[in-house]
């Protein structure tokens, strides 16, 4: 069984994004002055509580980030980047585990995607440290193909010893499933890969025996 479908944009998005935006510059505002109390603090333990007050909204903001990522309202600007480097920049993030990136560079190295390269590379991890966890691997492979006819490219995140039930195919991308139901975190799971990728006009699905499907639009 697939997971491959695509997910059309919803009033409930269009309703969560205005609330997660709202509630971000409401966390902005706050943030704003906590920092410029900062400035004048003179007292040690007040100085401490601020920054922990500040830390926790920062924490805070890129979890509603995550969260409009994961509808698909993400405000981030999607520029050209070459997408040999934005792989290679994965595989040398690679700290926990081994990434076998087996890729035909010669096919790709020219190849530019539009997207935002921070939040490509953290949902390219995201879906890698849950086939990690969920098949308890540490080496991975990547493969990726052009398709010169419809201007995409296929990038296969190799996940051949993780084998999900009917059940888990089907809520794998919704919120909090992955994370929560699979590999036993707290964070809102591959939703926030699923949503960003559709911003892009991307494609992820999921296939036993395969693993991670991508279909990204490129600039040739």
């Amino acid at each position: 069984m697939s997971s491959c479908h695509n997910t059309n944009a919803s009033s409930s998005d269009d309703l969560m994004g205005l609330i997660v935006h709202s509630y971000n510059n409401y966390l902005a505002g706050i943030m704003g002055y906590l920092e410029l109390a900062l400035l004048e603090c003179e007292n040690t333990e007040v100085e401490d509580r601020l920054k922990r007050s500040l830390g926790s909204g920062i924490e805070a903001v890129h979890f509603g980030k995550t969260i409009l990522a994961s509808v698909g309202r993400l405000q981030v600007p999607l520029q050209s980047h070459s997408l040999a480097s934005l792989l290679n920049a994965v595989n040398e993030k690679q700290v926990e585990f081994d990434l076998d990136l087996n890729m035909d560079i010669g096919s790709i190295k020219e190849s530019k995607i539009k997207t935002d390269p921070i939040w490509f590379k953290e949902c390219l991890m995201d879906l890698i440290e849950f086939i990690v966890v969920a098949s308890k691997e540490k080496k991975i492979g990547l493969n990726s193909t052009i398709d010169q006819q419809s201007q995409r490219v296929n990038i296969i995140i190799r996940g051949e010893g993780v084998q999900l039930s009917d059940e888990e195919i089907e809520f794998l991308f919704e919120p909090f499933y992955s994370s929560r139901k699979i590999i036993g975190k707290k964070d809102i799971g591959l939703a926030k890969a699923k949503g960003f990728l559709a911003q892009m006009n991307a494609d992820l699905c999921w296939q036993n025996n395969k693993g991670f499907m991508l279909n990204i639009p490129i600039e040739l």
